[in-house]
């Protein structure tokens, strides 16, 4: 039993492991898979007909912008309403659940049936061109279907713990190596 002052590089017969910055890789990406904000900006981009462009300024310094690339594919209120809906189905409380195959199926019907009931009745007060509502219904159908498969079967869960065997670990079975290995970093 080690006591508190004694470190794991003193027990000989305790293998040392240097996780580096495993904790912060882990970290980044669980908060990563469960962000729904990228996928949720993508929709409201497409929607609002924009794509982020980088520029440079009068200094040289470059920075994002936001350009328009066409005529939005509904105004503000419907933007406003398609993505209030579909944050119903896209956010990180869903995107830890868990379904079977078959619950899926379901879901993606149902989904796919009040969406599309919701813009088509709102299409006149938002402003929707008839010819843009299957290619609307169609593409945010698409990204929400695509996130659902997520859930299916437990597998989002599933790829956490897999982070843990798949970090990159450096596992040193003999400690007096340690003193060649400290010696080799950040020489050339």
């Amino acid at each position: 039993m080690m006591n508190q002052n004694q470190s794991v590089v003193d027990n000989q017969e305790q293998p040392f492991i240097e996780k580096g910055e495993q904790s912060f890789t882990q970290d980044g990406f669980f908060a990563m898979r469960i962000d729904t904000q990228p996928l949720m900006r993508k929709i409201e981009m497409f929607l609002n007909s924009t794509r982020t462009v980088l520029k440079q300024d009068s200094k040289g310094m470059w920075y994002e912008e936001l350009a328009r690339f066409g005529e939005p594919l509904c105004n503000p209120e419907g933007v406003n309403g398609i993505m209030k809906i579909i944050e119903m189905v896209i956010n990180p409380q869903v995107v830890q659940g868990n379904i079977k195959r078959q619950d899926y199926e379901e879901i993606r019907f149902y989904a796919r049936t009040e969406i599309a009931s919701s813009i088509i009745s709102n299409c006149v007060d938002w402003q929707i061109k008839d010819n843009k509502l299957k290619m609307i219904i169609d593409s945010v159908m698409r990204s929400i279907e695509l996130f659902l498969t997520r859930l299916i079967d437990n597998k989002e869960r599933e790829s956490y713990g897999k982070l843990n065997v798949q970090a990159k670990e450096t596992i040193i079975s003999n400690p007096s190596n340690m003193e060649q290995f400290a010696n080799g970093v950040g020489a050339r």
